[in-house]
């Protein structure tokens, strides 16, 4: 869909559409029924991540992003930068903070709170300034990003090597019960 680009925490992530695990393990998730992170007036694109995970930073250290904090989404070759202005702690039930407000461009990053217990949510909502003349897009740390590039390319690769490994073996058992059939029907 796109990559979101967090120079506070030197974080440049894919966006994929959904927030289910597999997604949330490797990239930031699009939250579905928001809108899409194009920009334009009366949108409110939500973003997730997770935080805290051993194998992947995603959005850790975004708790310590303020008011004024800056980061940039780059969808085809499109690059929206937005400024964070409001943090709020929620229950996880609570989406009143992600309704769209008339006229405005924004976008929500959302992540668990606290690092372990993950019994609220973190809300970091911005809106949409003037992206830089001089930047294509804000700079973040390219070991980050070759590091998820890296990251998402061996899942594909795990994931295709699966799969083969599935099909192989079903068709293997198939084949045995077949022949279990016709041997026991000969008898």
């Amino acid at each position: 869909m796109g990559y979101i680009s967090i120079p506070a925490i030197h974080a440049r992530l894919p966006i994929y559409h959904g927030t289910d695990e597999a997604v949330l393990q490797i990239a930031a998730g699009h939250y579905e029924g928001s809108s899409f992170p194009i920009g334009g007036e009366s949108t409110h694109a939500v973003i997730t991540g997770h935080t805290g995970l051993p194998s992947a930073q995603l959005f850790t250290g975004i708790d310590g992003m303020k008011e004024g904090d800056k980061f940039s989404i780059t969808v085809y070759d499109q690059v929206l930068t937005y400024e964070v202005e409001e943090r709020q702690v929620v229950l996880p039930t609570n989406v009143k903070p992600l309704a769209i407000q008339e006229g405005r461009d924004l976008v929500s990053l959302i992540t668990c709170t606290p690092y372990g217990v993950n019994s609220h949510r973190l809300i970091l909502t911005a809106h949409r300034i003037p992206t830089p003349e001089n930047s294509k897009e804000v700079e973040v740390n390219p070991e980050q990003a070759i590091m998820s590039d890296v990251l998402i390319t061996a899942l594909v690769i795990l994931g295709v090597a699966g799969s083969m490994v599935f099909i192989v073996v079903h068709s293997r058992r198939r084949k045995r019960r077949v022949q279990a059939g016709r041997h026991s029907a000969k008898q």
